[in-house]
């Protein structure tokens, strides 16, 4: 996916692609922090995936804002 990068953050392959996902901001941390904290890395618990899924989706709007979180579960 091309697009102009406006905030940096570490190149990451994705579905063939390379993104650069920047960090959370602070608003989604925020909002994400109790989630956060309890994650386990259980990824039999569907809510800790939905939590890695969020997270990732609020980092990668940041550079690519068009970008779904289905699309971003999908990668």
């Amino acid at each position: 996916m091309s697009a102009v990068v406006k905030i940096k953050g570490l190149p990451v392959v994705l579905g063939g692609d390379t993104y650069i996902v920047p960090p959370i901001a602070l608003g989604a941390l925020e909002q994400l922090q109790e989630r956060i904290t309890s994650f386990t890395g259980d990824v039999t618990d569907l809510k800790q995936v939905a939590t890695v899924i969020d997270a990732a989706h609020s980092a990668l709007k940041r550079n690519y804002p068009e970008m779904t979180r289905d699309q971003v579960a999908d990668l």
